[in-house]
């Protein structure tokens, strides 16, 4: 079995709508503990630190040469797979996936078949702000991320009711079935 050394960068829990820290980064680098002892020990020899933390060391104009020595070495010798997502863009996919696909499921249909989820959530992205008001999609998404977080009746009331607003304008009639989905929703999270 390989191990895989991971950590995170912009991490702020359910808050996807946070504006200072709109991206997470999630990188995995396959290496053993010896290996990564190894490189340690040939870059940072001196540093008697439990963990090095990049943001620490790039502080020091010293640890410069050798953090771009021991990022070459890592990225020509081990396997490493690094995800970015815009965070904002996550929410729509997790509001989406909560509320328009269990309407699809139910009608039989594949939301996820052909890209359909990932081309409504890119067109909401970019059109949503204009179709509907940056202030009333900006609820709408704050909205949502309240009503999942916290599961309460009177959040996923009002996320629906906010949605309502948006029925008959374009892309409008998504947010109608979202009311429908978000039922869907809460009710298997009071299942479980």
């Amino acid at each position: 079995m390989q191990r895989a050394y991971i950590d995170e960068s912009g991490y702020t829990g359910g808050d996807l709508l946070n504006a200072d820290q709109p991206f997470l980064a999630l990188s995995a680098l396959f290496i053993t503990e010896d290996q990564a002892s190894s490189l340690r020990r040939k870059y940072f020899p001196k540093l008697q630190a439990p963990e090095l933390k990049h943001v620490t060391l790039a502080k020091r104009p010293s640890h410069w040469d050798s953090l771009l020595k021991i990022q070459q070495e890592c990225l020509s010798k081990y396997c490493g797979i690094s995800y970015i997502v815009e965070k904002r863009y996550m929410c729509i996919l997790k509001l989406l996936d909560d509320c328009i696909e269990p309407v699809w499921h139910s009608s039989g249909r594949d939301f996820y078949r052909d890209g359909h989820s990932l081309s409504l959530a890119s067109t909401l992205y970019y059109c949503g702000p204009q179709f509907f008001g940056h202030e009333s999609f900006n609820r709408l998404l704050s909205l949502y991320q309240q009503a999942s977080r916290l599961k309460k009746s009177e959040d996923i009331d009002a996320f629906c009711k906010h949605a309502k607003t948006l029925v008959g304008k374009e892309l409008g009639d998504v947010f109608y079935l979202s009311q429908i989905g978000i039922r869907h929703f809460w009710k298997r999270f009071l299942a479980h």
